[in-house]
């Protein structure tokens, strides 16, 4: 369980040093203050201003996307993706070998002959 991102024994070590520091009768003033100072902060229109800031920070990029149109021209263009996928498959479907045509018979390489070997040394 984390608190502000203040773990159990971080906690526990500031309310100790907070004992230490202000000492028992005070530490209750102490707490008492800083939990209506926090509520007056909580409360206060620059407290909601900045939550409401906040906000539309997070969903800015969401809102640009959607006011760009990026979601029509992604689906557009997925629509044209998938219809060219599906034609290159049909063409390929075509173009399966046919056993009726044959590819053009490639000669074997010649060997050299013995009058091309003496001439060469």
């Amino acid at each position: 369980m984390n608190i502000f991102g203040i773990g159990p024994t971080e906690l526990l070590l500031i309310l100790i040093l907070a004992l230490l520091i202000f000492g028992p009768k005070d530490l209750q003033k102490t707490g008492k203050m800083l939990g209506s100072t926090l509520n007056k902060i909580v409360h206060s229109d620059i407290w909601q201003m900045f939550r409401k800031t906040r906000t539309e920070i997070s969903n800015l990029p969401n809102r640009l996307m959607r006011e760009a149109g990026v979601d029509e021209l992604s689906k557009t263009t997925g629509k044209a993706i998938n219809d060219t996928v599906q034609d290159l498959e049909k063409v390929t479907r075509s173009l399966e070998p046919n056993p009726a045509i044959r590819p053009p018979a490639i000669p074997a390489p010649q060997e050299p002959s013995a009058s091309e070997e003496d001439t060469g040394k």
